[in-house]
């Protein structure tokens, strides 16, 4: 790691939110009333902090170091990675620790920046850069023109890579990716996908467990297979991985179940017979089965849910009815969903938007919640108990941009008291928000230097009520 410079200080302010997730104009309107918190509601702690004098000073060390040590050099990083699968579908795995990514570096009361990794972090496409479970951190890098999944130990301060894709399919494809999709109790499912360079694709679904070593193969395409598809959605049922797949055309998508233990995947969703496309964003959690389908549930799009526990037969329903507007990019936590809305859009569409609220729902009591319905654009929300956090562009010269940004917040509400709070006061785009175990993770990118994630401390900071 190169010398870090203290000359440059940005101010990290933790402040309750001067306009809440009601009307957002000048002045409170009723909503807006109702969902600001009294001072009791606060408590002492989130009053000193509205009145800016708790701050958390940021120590840019990403924005004033040099760039990040590189990883080791790529032909021996991948093939340390490069351990044949034995007839069983499993293999013993020897992550290769990042250099320059294990230090934790205070931001200031309740902030630690988590990942000092090099070069930007890959998107996969569904809108999934990375996911927090316990200790895990899962992302992915390039390194010599692959991506690479990778996983950060929260407590040692370490990252390892660990997924790569066979070497002769390495050569053969620009961009072959290993995505490290979703982390759950010390396991890591991801997938890895190549062009095998002769009109025939590889493609296969993985579940790894860092504290052993321990990795198993759960799904791979046919060999010759030629159509294109790559396990995307992933998420943790009761005893499997659920994944999105593209099993017969590009352009169908069906939810698939693979047995942790291995074996044949099962079609959750849609039930035999019924058309197959139009599924994305799909999450698991326990039973709960979340996606958004752009097909079944014309004009509008839609996110849907199933108890998976319920077989082939379960039914399909709707998080949000006899409401307009599109709802899409759903997260699941326990029993509870949320999701991205333009029911209060005036065009009502997800293609243009000019308003996109946060709503929330308890799938088993049946309970909504309007989480945010400011009248800036707000996406990428997550839940915990109640507890939602999500990108927010209120304070962005245009408040509900449909292409790049110069600025985002990361915003968080109690959906039970309707308390809210701006977490991040940062100069330029803060987005991508997760909350894990009372902790908030967020990426942020400082000028021209390569982005990475940080943690704020909810318990340490007040704000877990």
């Amino acid at each position: 790691m190169g010398r870090v410079s203290t000359a440059r200080i940005i101010t990290f302010t933790l402040a309750v939110a001067a306009a809440g997730c009601g009307s957002g104009g000048g002045g409170a309107g009723p909503a807006e009333q109702a969902l600001r918190p009294s001072a009791a509601q606060r408590g002492p702690a989130a009053l000193s902090a509205g009145r800016l004098a708790d701050r958390l000073r940021l120590i840019a060390s990403a924005a004033a170091a040099e760039q990040p040590a590189p990883p080791p050099t790529g032909a021996a990083l991948l093939a340390a990675l490069d351990v044949p699968f034995k007839a069983d579908e499993t293999r013993q795995l020897v992550p290769v620790e990042i250099p320059a990514a294990a230090a934790a570096r205070s931001c200031g009361a309740g902030c630690t920046q988590v990942t000092a990794l090099p070069g930007d972090f890959v998107a996969d496409g569904w809108e999934n850069r990375y996911n927090v479970s316990g200790d895990l951190l899962v992302t992915n890098v390039q390194i010599e023109g692959a991506t690479v999944a990778v996983y950060v130990d929260l407590a040692a301060g370490k990252a390892y890579a660990f997924g790569v894709i066979a070497p002769e399919l390495r050569l053969q494809h620009t961009n072959p990716a290993c995505l490290a999709a979703v982390a759950d109790g010390g396991r890591v499912a991801y997938s890895c996908y190549a062009d095998r360079g002769d009109g025939t694709y590889a493609s296969e679904l993985r579940l790894f467990a860092p504290a052993t070593g321990q990795e198993r193969r759960l799904w791979r395409l046919p060999a010759g297979s030629t159509v294109y598809t790559m396990p995307n959605g992933l998420g943790f049922l009761r005893d499997g991985v659920s994944m999105i797949s593209a099993p017969q055309c590009p352009s169908c998508a069906v939810i698939f179940g693979a047995p942790q233990t291995g074996g044949p995947a099962a079609q959750l969703y849609p039930p035999a017979g019924q058309p197959q496309g139009g599924v994305t964003h799909g999450r698991a959690a326990d039973s709960f089965l979340v996606w958004t389908d752009a097909q079944r549930y014309a004009p509008y799009v839609q996110v849907a849910w199933l108890d998976a526990s319920a077989g082939r037969d379960a039914a399909p329903r709707l998080v949000a009815t006899g409401a307009v507007g599109d709802r899409w990019n759903p997260r699941l936590k326990g029993t509870r969903v949320v999701w991205m809305d333009t029911r209060n859009d005036p065009t009502h569409g997800l293609l243009a938007p000019q308003n996109v609220d946060v709503y929330a729902r308890d799938l088993v009591t049946g309970t909504e919640w309007a989480a945010c319905t400011h009248v800036a654009r707000q996406e990428d929300p997550d839940i915990e108990g109640d507890l939602v956090v999500w990108t927010d562009y209120r304070n962005n010269p245009n408040p509900y941009p449909t292409g790049d940004a110069v600025q985002s917040d990361i915003y968080l509400a109690n959906v039970r008291t309707g308390r809210e709070v701006r977490l991040t006061a940062l100069p330029g785009v803060a987005r991508d928000p997760r909350i894990d175990g009372g902790r908030v993770f967020f990426s942020w990118k400082p000028d021209d230097k390569p982005a990475q994630f940080y943690q704020l401390d909810l318990a340490a900071l007040g704000l877990t009520q």
